[in-house]
């Protein structure tokens, strides 16, 4: 598959979010995914994943190093994250279009001027 992504670890820090990373999302099964990062990532981690218009949440279930990534003439590490998917949202730029119709200024603009 091979479609780029970016993933962000959820809650790591006092309920704060972790920075986006970019991913490799390499397989695609009914119940998850297969990612390839440059990010090692503990099992149990909460994760978001977005590629185009779609949102995915979900949950680490496996992290391993990628065959050939030992160190041996190559310095960049890199893992396989397996991803088991909870939800998904699609129409995400529908969305936002939606949230800023909706938003105070856009409220405030509808009413008529007194």
């Amino acid at each position: 598959m091979n479609a780029a992504a970016s993933l962000q670890m959820l809650g790591t820090t006092a309920g704060a979010n972790g920075q986006a990373t970019a991913v490799t999302i390499v397989d695609v099964s009914d119940r998850g995914m297969r990612l390839l990062t440059a990010v090692p990532m503990d099992v149990g981690q909460a994760v978001k994943i977005e590629v185009g218009d779609v949102m995915f949440l979900g949950e680490v279930c496996y992290c391993a190093t990628t065959p050939g990534a030992d160190g041996i003439g190559n310095s960049d590490k890199q893992f396989y994250l397996g991803v088991v998917t909870k939800e998904c949202l699609t129409g995400l730029a529908s969305l936002q279009h939606l949230i800023g119709a909706l938003s105070p200024e856009a409220v405030e603009e509808l009413e008529p001027k007194r």
